[in-house]
């Protein structure tokens, strides 16, 4: 056995997930220990620490939507070998680079959308943390094309040349011209493949390596034009005759071995398999995989060609031919491509907790994304850089307590707070079982079942630890553990209403799964985002790099593709004027924010403000216990100071006089410290504007168990802030943030824009009212402990004041996961039509709607369910009106492969920078389809910028494309809690942040206390 990753005697292990076939496999017949001294209790498995020799040309990607900055690093460093004070010193400059720009001192959750997920946080995976890092540099490759991209490795990019006149500047996008014309389209013949065993049971989904295999002789045998999904559809251009198939003839007794076996197979599927075998046009092949060396029956069954599915085909075609050329280093995941030889150790060489509980490195895998798209320039390839984070395979109890850092005991299983936490580590994951080699994914634990409880074998009860001893020679240890239950479909469902049940104890964690942000360490998050940040020099050289490779995966279908990106020529729309002071009288500026991060509220006053009594707005103060009371001055003078010069009147002191709260309770489901203090307030009939929350860290339940007591029982305004960071206390641009989300959420106006800035204003002869909305889904991720799968909540906005800075909000449930609104979307928007009309006392002419969340292939569902429900309830809502609205329906897109950068002379070689903020596209590389159009609304601070990308899919304003891109310019300004413009409309990120929220009201009901849905709790 070679411990190397990647190379194994063994062929069929099943605890690899997506890979092509080859595989990666672990031995588990011996399981050594780490070598640490304090490991004892579980550990991860036999995967020993790598010693990783990277090439130090830097890899650079993008993980969904981080972009990513790829250092060498050297992972043979002990455990305690880290310099922690150098650590320190490095990320205490990187957060002062952030500050200004990724709402730090807000209120944001893990997208830079979010929700008020505690202030300064670093904003989780995602969300916008492109841009420029000030000069990484780059390097020239040479003998490509222009001359390479210029810049020295070690050195500093120096700061682009000011904007031209007319405000164009050029981008390199990660487009690639193609070629179509000699497409083969009328030779293209696609067929519909069935793979089975000589059971008739078709091949698991976790054998697709072998699929790949044994489609990809056929390839080779055939003339090697082939182009399969992994699945079931097939496209080639040599046709698979029967003459040609001989050699493959399966024998007659195949299928006798299955005769007498007990089919469990889903009737659909049986009948699926039965119509292609008896079709008499259906080819049958018998072939033998070199995998696990099973014998195997292809059938192939003709379908009709859809020439319009060009893209599909050419997509499959790149995903199988670099599935069948890279072999065993290559892993396929839909249309993104990675390479386990390209991988690297989070972390230092492991983890070892405190209880001493070990688990080896997860690893970071390098990808490359590419689809193929038409746009006005026609057919075009987008390549772009993508990561992923692979979990540690081990057993499931070693899982579960290095994830709760505690040694596991019978005990532990029968305490309910217990339960809830190993529920959530769990749910979900992928495990196979060791006795049978088959794989899972777990659905939930159900605690009042052992390995003593009997089920029906035979027509006879037997123990789930007889069956095993009996069947597989194993003895359970461990008796009194729950068992597994696993996740079915529907139809799964209806055969077998109570599910698989698994012994939990021998129950090993699949390999390379996506890890998820619970998953991860600190150190490994940091490390991460430091290895996947990556500035667009560094970013387009190897795009350039490995767009070759999937060029050549597509010359078997005629197809060539242009060696140089796309280069187009862009707009970037002046800067935004805003208003300041009483009624913006006081004061203007213009912020230059392709110079500066964002707007300074040292030397401003809000522009609308509360009116306070005589001292001040009366506030409370809830301090986590282990703070120090130099720390709470501070920041209590500074919260002072900062609001004085905003021009907010505040009392000098907390009314509470800062009350210390414990941190140290873990039983937030039943409530918490924070929660019992804040109700005594309110019992003493204390009365406060608004109240800010200190707290020591993120901790999710904590937050919930607060907002639910403020928002929904008490009404109580609530700001919670996590101090995790020592310049938290008395930072005047952090707690400037903060309060500036507070005096929105009091009902002020921090700022606004020019309103003539805005295309379409109230100073135009015919004068237009205009509401401006935006709506968003939050999903639920896990299921509450013993209930079934939380729903999904939406959450509708909607201006009520004509310059946008004010909103009404509307939230609803829906089933789980389901993202196309279609029931609730009339109530939604009849609720705020009707707060709108009351605080207005009329009805707006023009409605633009921004709708986020939605994906390419959800489009015509959009417009039917939605769209259509919306233009319905106008209507209605209208019938007594001398009008009709007129209805602008707009898509916001985050979840898209472009990338484009600023392409400036330096001399030898092209220097790249980040696109200017304001930078828009609506030509060119835009897609052919839909009016559409692609803006950078923000300022990116590190790694690459990354566009919004607009699609309208219905406009009754008969909007001109650039008048509608300045204006929603404009409402990316008005976010009231970012002293920056940001990356959608203000309203998407209003309706984000009230979804999200919608979490904590579940308990009782949705809408939150009416003092609490009055205000603009979402800023």
């Amino acid at each position: 056995m070679d411990h190397r990753r990647g190379h194994s005697d063994r062929r069929d292990d099943p605890r690899r997930e997506g890979s092509s076939f080859g595989g990666r496999e672990h031995d588990y017949s011996n399981r050594n220990p780490p070598p640490h001294p304090q490991q004892s209790g579980y550990h991860g498995g036999d995967r020993r620490e790598e010693r990783s020799h990277h090439d130090p040309r830097d890899f650079g990607g993008d993980r969904r939507d981080y972009g990513g900055d790829r250092r060498e690093r050297d992972d043979r460093r002990d455990h305690g070998r880290r310099d922690d004070r150098r650590d320190d010193r490095r990320d205490d400059r990187r957060e002062d680079r952030r500050d200004h720009g990724n709402y730090r001192g807000g209120d944001r959750d893990s997208r830079d959308r979010g929700g008020d997920r505690m202030s300064g946080g670093r904003g989780g995976y995602g969300g916008d943390r492109g841009g420029d890092r000030g000069g990484r540099g780059g390097f020239d490759r040479g003998g490509r094309g222009r001359g390479g991209f210029g810049g020295g490795r070690g050195g500093r990019l120096p700061p682009p040349p000011e904007l031209p006149s007319d405000r164009m500047v050029t981008l390199m996008t990660n487009f690639f011209r193609v070629d179509v014309s000699d497409y083969p389209t009328e030779r293209i013949t696609q067929y519909e493949v069935v793979i089975v065993n000589c059971f008739k049971d078709l091949l698991k989904r976790d054998q697709i390596d072998v699929r790949r295999e044994l489609i990809a002789t056929l390839s080779k045998n055939f003339g090697g034009k082939f182009a399969y999904d992994g699945t079931s559809l097939l496209f080639t251009l040599v046709p698979v005759t029967r003459e040609k198939a001989l050699e493959y003839e399966p024998k007659p007794e195949f299928f006798r071995k299955g005769e007498d076996r007990e089919d469990k197979t889903p009737l659909q599927t049986r009948q699926m398999i039965t119509a292609t075998e008896s079709d008499p046009e259906t080819i049958h092949l018998q072939m033998r995989s070199s995998i696990d060396r099973r014998v195997y029956r292809v059938m192939l069954r003709k379908v009709e060609y859809n020439a319009e599915s060009f893209s599909h085909v050419l997509q499959v075609a790149t995903s199988f031919g670099m599935a069948i050329n890279g072999g065993r280093d290559v892993m396929v995941r839909g249309p993104c491509i990675f390479r386990t030889d390209q991988r690297q150790n989070l972390g230092d060489g492991g983890v070892v907790r405190s209880s001493g509980i070990y688990a080896p490195p997860k690893q970071l895998y390098t990808g490359t994304f590419q689809s193929f798209r038409r746009t006005l320039l026609g057919a075009i390839l987008n390549v772009d850089l993508t990561y992923y984070v692979s979990t540690w395979s081990g057993s499931l109890m070693e899982y579960i307590a290095f994830a709760l850092d505690k040694r596991i005991s019978p005990s532990d299983f029968k305490d309910p707070h217990f339960q809830n936490r190993i529920s959530e580590v769990v749910r979900g994951l992928k495990v196979f079982t060791v006795y049978n080699k088959r794989q899972y994914k777990i659905d939930e634990i159900v605690w009042f079942k052992n390995a003593n409880d009997t089920f029906t074998k035979d027509d006879k009860e037997i123990s789930f630890a007889d069956y095993l001893r009996n069947s597989y020679g194993l003895n359970v240890q461990n008796r009194d553990y729950p068992l597994i239950k696993t996740q079915q479909k529907e139809k799964q469902k209806e055969r077998n209403p109570n599910g698989t049940l698994l012994v939990l104890e021998y129950a090993i964690v699949v390999d390379s799964q996506f890890a998820t942000k619970r998953d991860l360490e600190d150190n490994e998050r940091r490390q991460m985002i430091d290895l996947t940040r990556v500035d667009p020099m560094v970013r387009f050289s190897d795009i350039q790099v490995k767009s070759q490779a999937l060029s050549s995966a597509v010359e078997g279908f005629n197809v060539r593709m242009q060696r140089d990106p796309i280069q187009i020529k862009a707009n970037v729309l002046k800067p935004r004027e805003l208003l300041w002071g009483e009624r913006g009288r006081n004061r203007t500026t213009t912020p230059d924010l392709d110079r500066t991060p964002g707007w300074n509220l040292r030397d401003v006053q809000f522009e609308n403000v509360i009116g306070a009594p005589e001292g001040g707005l009366p506030w409370c103060l809830f301090v986590f216990d282990e703070a120090r009371s130099d720390d709470i001055n501070e920041f209590i003078r500074t919260v002072g100071k900062v609001s004085e010069n905003a021009g907010l009147k505040l009392a000098r002191e907390p009314t509470n006089g800062a009350c210390k709260v414990s941190a140290s309770e873990r039983n937030y489901y039943q409530g918490s410290d924070y929660v019992r203090r804040i109700r005594q307030l309110v019992d003493k009939n204390i009365r406060v504007a608004f109240s800010l929350v200190l707290l020591p860290d993120k901790d999710p339940a904590r937050y919930k168990a607060i907002k639910h007591e403020t928002d929904v029982v008490l009404g109580l305004l609530t700001k919670c802030m996590a101090m995790t960071e020592p310049k938290k206390w008395r930072d005047m641009s952090i707690i400037g943030n903060t309060m500036a989300s507070v005096n929105a959420r009091l009902g002020g106006r921090n700022w606004s824009t020019n309103p003539n800035q805005f295309p379409l204003h109230l100073k135009s002869a015919d004068p237009i009212r205009m509401c401006v909305m935006g709506l968003d889904i939050c999903h639920g991720k896990t299921k509450s402990f013993g209930s079934e799968e939380t729903p999904s909540v939406i959450a509708l906005t909607a201006s009520r004041d004509h310059l946008f800075t004010k909103y009404v909000v509307a939230m609803s449930k829906q089933s789980p996961k389901q993202e196309v609104v279609t029931d609730a979307m009339s109530s939604l928007v009849t609720s705020v039509l009707t707060k709108f009309q009351n605080l207005n006392r009329f009805l707006p002419t023009h409605i633009l709607f921004y709708r986020d969340g939605v994906g390419e292939g959800q489009y015509e569902k959009v417009k039917t369910f939605e769209v259509e429900k919306i233009a319905q309830t106008l209507r209605l809502f209208y019938k007594d009106e001398r009008f009709e609205p007129k209805l602008t329906f707009v898509v916001c897109q985050k979840r898209h492969h472009l990338r484009a950068a600023r392409v400036e002379s330096g001399g030898s070689a092209d220097l790249l920078y980040n696109p200017p903020v304001g930078t828009s596209v609506s030509n060119d590389i835009v897609d052919a389809e839909n009016v559409n159009f692609y803006l950078w609304a923000h300022k990116a601070l590190q790694g690459t910028a990354k566009p919004t990308h607009y699609q309208v899919l219905q406009d009754d304003m008969n909007w001109e494309k650039d008048k509608l891109i300045e204006h929603t310019f404009c409402l990316t300004h008005l976010h009231q809690g970012a002293t920056k413009s940001v990356s959608v409309p203000a309203p998407v990120i209003y309706a984000h942040k009230a979804a999200y929220r919608g979490y904590a009201y579940f308990e009782d009901s949705l809408q939150p206390h009416q003092n609490v849905i009055d205000s603009n709790f979402m800023a």
